[in-house]
């Protein structure tokens, strides 16, 4: 195991706001070879040359946990907060973390998708239009899901799709409840699923991180097989009605008071 991965996650777990995530999402990466389209809420990075559609990684930097974790165990490859009541904070940093490794290494593959606010109602991806990118995506991959081999699927899916997700070997597909690839799905069409990245007890104290998980995520993301940019994964089935469009109950409601805590955060 590569200790300087623990270094990594925890300068991730340890970032507070929003902006501090995004400055280590960019730490050590070229920025001038993209196009940004950025708002409070949101910060696409688009490779400037892109020439066929790409796939667009799916992460958000909030967590549940009003406290970022101070102390850490680490114990048979298991990372974990120590301090009471406070959770590690893996989803989504754990996201975040693979979604910076492929800017380092892939940055000219990929559509890179930061969003905020997740946690409280997918408010980061609902503000952003997906017509702005609509045209240069090829498949939605949230990385945002707890374990180490689920591929989770939120009813936006095709049988080509499909048939392509299971010839991955040792990964099962699953149904999600919410995330953000998810909510662009349903605005643009395009497929999704939401890949795992080595969490579990998310939204727990007793959260933890397995890092083999997380090395598995990133050899995932970094050896998808071309066919994922051959051609556009359009939504030919629909397993559930109006999956996303269930947050409009609460979200503008709650949109005037999320403002005014960010902004008190920033």
């Amino acid at each position: 195991m590569d200790t300087q991965i623990v270094k990594d996650l925890i300068q991730f777990y340890q970032s507070y706001s929003h902006s501090d995530v995004i400055m280590l999402i960019e730490q050590g990466v070229d920025l001038k070879q993209f196009k940004i389209l950025k708002d409070k809420y949101y910060k696409i990075y688009i490779p400037a040359n892109l020439e066929k559609p790409a796939p667009m990684l799916c992460v958000h930097t909030d967590t549940v946990f009003p406290h970022i974790p101070e102390s850490f165990s680490m114990k048979k490859g298991r990372l974990s907060c120590k301090n009471k009541g406070i959770g590690l904070g893996a989803d989504d940093r754990n996201g975040c973390f693979l979604l910076h490794q492929v800017m380092l290494n892939r940055p000219k593959d990929f559509i890179f998708a930061v969003f905020e606010l997740e946690e409280l109602g997918c408010i980061g991806s609902r503000s952003f239009n997906m017509f702005q990118v609509q045209d240069m995506v090829s498949v939605l991959i949230g990385l945002d899901r707890k374990g180490s081999n689920e591929l989770a699927l939120y009813g936006f899916e095709s049988e080509e799709l499909l048939k392509l997700l299971d010839t991955f070997p040792n990964y099962h597909t699953d149904f999600g409840s919410i995330t953000d690839c998810a909510v662009l799905a349903e605005e643009s069409n395009i497929c999704c699923f939401n890949l795992s990245v080595g969490y579990y007890k998310q939204h727990t104290e007793r959260e933890f991180t397995i890092v083999r998980d997380v090395e598995r995520a990133e050899k995932f993301l970094l050896n998808l097989p071309e066919e994922f940019w051959n051609k556009q994964f359009i939504t030919d089935f629909v397993f559930f009605d109006d999956t996303m469009s269930e947050l409009d109950r609460y979200y503008d409601p709650y949109l005037k008071k999320i403002n005014a805590e960010y902004t008190k955060r920033r």
